[in-house]
């Protein structure tokens, strides 16, 4: 493990670590106080034109000291690697802090260029000259190992990952959800949060056979208020073709919150089944199986072939990443924030395409009180309110989840700001 200080000693621009660690530094250029930055590196270096990666870390630098920009400062944040407009990797200020480490055989194939995107607003008095710093655990793509291809993909409490606001109540907790029916086995891995201040969690719920089974339940770390950033969940768990699945927000509601967020981005794979093939009578007979976590599936798919003539029956079809999104879908959105370090409002818009043939939707309210327990403090009792916001269409790998910003400061009290304590970043 080497610390972000050792690591400036002996690196430039552009360098390796450990062989298997690239890293290199974008100017991003100045940034204040009440000041939105935007900008685009196009072609950025990467360790070959072609390789499998298996972690990203990205840190936002003080040029002056070369070390981390205060956490504190930074009101919204967004950080997106793309390829041809899809998304590859992408942070927001609730999980910058977090590492995405895909666990083998699972990797996230990279081929052709790629685009580094860094949004930021800023609450710094003084002007500060920051640049981006990026590093990639990778491995050369030699095609002699075995692996299995992730794509990222995102979920939303609300259908068209928009902000949407946090009505005052009791102080017992506001819930929001939103739910997705599930069309193709698959591993899901590395849910990240992208939520606002005044988060409580944030779920992914599994709906089969009657049962909810929390898949990912991400927690915010709080200092006196302040959102440190949320906790990961980088277990390598299995979605079955037709659950439902239900992304779910509590938000304290002790004072209004407006135009907040709660996103889950993650990574999903299609591993390959084992075939076993038996031979007899002029007939094949091919009989797949895959046994995940969490639970087992079985595929079987069948051929005979004789007296020169294939008959085909299939009866599984898999879904892989890179193939199953056409046509974006626009929406926009607009963020502001109040409170003791003045008010900032932003228009972003971002697209969220999601197509396939044979997809389902599904509509409806839901009503639902819940006990929780937080490792934060909060007030009140064990009931919350609960809003259904409906469903979305079919979650599908390659889905952009839109403007995932988040705020610095929310509603009224401007109580819930960013916090930067002076972690200790470690590089893989």
């Amino acid at each position: 493990m080497k610390t972000l200080s050792l690591l400036f000693i002996v690196i430039s621009l552009i360098s390796l670590i450990n062989a298997d660690v690239f890293s290199n530094i974008v100017d991003f250029g100045l940034v204040s106080k009440s000041k939105f930055v935007s900008q685009t590196f196009s072609n950025i270096a990467l360790p070959a034109s072609s390789f499998n990666l298996e972690g990203v870390q990205v840190v936002i630098l003080n040029k002056t000291s070369n070390q981390a920009f205060n956490h504190n400062f930074i009101s919204t944040c967004t950080i997106d690697f793309t390829s041809s407009g899809r998304k590859i990797v992408s942070f927001t200020a609730s999980n910058i802090e977090n590492q995405l480490v895909f666990p083998s055989p699972y990797l996230v194939q990279i081929s052709g260029n790629l685009n580094l995107t860094v949004s930021i607003y800023a609450l710094n008095v003084e002007p500060q000259d920051i640049s981006i710093a990026y590093y990639m655990k990778w491995e050369e793509n030699s095609g002699s190992k075995t692996i299995v291809k992730l794509t990222r993909t995102a979920t939303s409490v609300v259908s068209n990952f928009s902000t949407f606001s946090v009505p005052q109540g009791s102080g017992t907790g506001f819930v929001i959800q939103n739910s997705i029916p599930w069309i193709s086995n698959a591993e899901a891995m590395d849910f990240q949060a992208s939520v606002s201040p005044g988060i409580i969690s944030l779920s992914f719920v599994e709906q089969m056979n009657g049962q909810n089974t929390v898949i990912c339940k991400s927690l915010p770390v709080y200092n006196d208020k302040f959102l440190v950033k949320m906790s990961s969940c980088d277990n390598v768990v299995s979605l079955f073709k037709g659950a439902t699945y239900v992304t779910q927000a509590v938000y304290n509601n002790t004072v209004p919150l407006k135009n907040v967020i709660a996103n889950f981005g993650f990574y999903v794979g299609y591993p390959t089944p084992t075939t076993t093939t038996t031979t007899g009578g002029g007939s094949t007979s091919h009989a797949t199986t895959s046994t995940t976590g969490g639970g087992s599936t079985s595929h079987v798919t069948t051929s005979t072939t004789g007296g020169g003539s294939t008959s085909p029956s299939t009866t599984h079809a898999s879904t892989t990443g890179g193939g199953h999104t056409t046509g974006p879908s626009t929406s926009s959105s607009s963020h502001a924030t109040s409170g003791h370090h003045g008010s900032h409002s932003q228009s972003e818009s971002g697209s969220h395409s999601q197509s396939e043939s044979g997809s389902q939707s599904e509509s409806g309210s839901q009503s639902q009180s819940q006990s929780q327990s937080q490792s934060q403090s909060e007030s009140g009792s064990d009931s919350f309110t609960t809003t259904t916001a409906g469903s979305q269409s079919d979650s599908f790998p390659d889905s952009s989840d839109g403007p995932s910003y988040t705020s610095g400061s929310s509603g009224s009290s401007g109580t819930y700001i960013w916090n930067g304590k002076g972690v200790k970043i470690d590089i893989f």
